[in-house]
């Protein structure tokens, strides 16, 4: 019997088992065993968030263009691992729609300003103009599914925001996690957590994230939260992670 692969999550840019050496068997659709999964506890949360934090100054300060451009080289990654990824249980037409959406939202990062900055008529001798800002470390509770994985962090990403994504343990969480660690997305701007969403949804919370993507869970963000409305994709996504500023300037003599 060959050995089974153990799934490991990525934290502060590393590949790494949980705090807890947790983990849980992995079976693909026909419910083969395929491996196992590194389970993260809320402690992982925590770290996770302290790294997605300490990573958002450099992140959010690089230009749009090295966002795109770090972007980009994932979209490349994801499209030449393609095979591999159907290897270990990705559906390859779901890998193929991954890397397209990756490349999709590595396009916006120049155009974000473009799209929700805006300059205002004032009365008097001062410009006034509002521009997008990056809210800070978003927590993701994404699904399981490749393209549903990169459609919830790639526009954060984008946006210039960091994030802690939780997913179901399986190898396309794993299959991410590999490709972003060999990447050159800064250390700690994405973190993958495998694990129970109930366990740890309330940990993101407590860990003191900016935003909340709860997918379709069902989950009662603190007030203070910056949650997306149901039904958010697209261009949609791109604006629950940015918040718009106004600044106010004299200008003339």
């Amino acid at each position: 019997m060959p050995a089974l692969p153990t799934f490991p999550m990525l934290l502060g840019g590393r590949l790494r088992r949980a705090e807890a050496g947790r983990g849980r068997p992995v079976h693909d659709a026909g419910g083969t065993l395929v491996g196992h999964a590194t389970t993260a506890s809320p402690a992982d949360v925590a770290d996770a968030v302290a790294a997605a934090r300490a990573a958002l100054p450099g992140w959010s300060g690089a230009s749009a263009h090295e966002r795109g451009r770090v972007l980009h080289d994932v979209a490349e990654l994801l499209d030449q691992s393609v095979d591999r990824l159907a290897v270990a249980g990705a559906d390859p037409a779901d890998a193929r729609a991954a890397a397209d959406r990756w490349l999709w939202y590595a396009g916006w990062t120049d155009k974000i300003d473009g799209l929700l900055g805006s300059s205002h008529p004032v009365a008097g001798p001062y410009a006034s103009w509002s521009a997008p800002r990056p809210v800070g470390v978003v927590g993701v509770l994404a699904p399981a599914s490749l393209l549903g994985l990169v459609d919830a962090l790639a526009p954060v990403l984008a946006a210039g925001a960091t994030a802690v994504v939780v997913a179901p343990p399986g190898a396309s969480l794993a299959g991410l996690a590999e490709l972003l660690a060999a990447g050159e997305l800064p250390a700690g701007a994405a973190n993958l957590l495998a694990g129970e969403v109930a366990e740890l949804a309330p940990a993101l919370a407590d860990a003191g994230v900016d935003g909340l993507d709860p997918g379709e869970t069902s989950f009662d963000a603190t007030p203070d939260l910056r949650v997306p409305g149901p039904g958010h994709t697209g261009v949609a996504r791109l604006r629950a992670w940015n918040a718009v500023t106004t600044v106010w300037h004299p200008v003339g003599r």
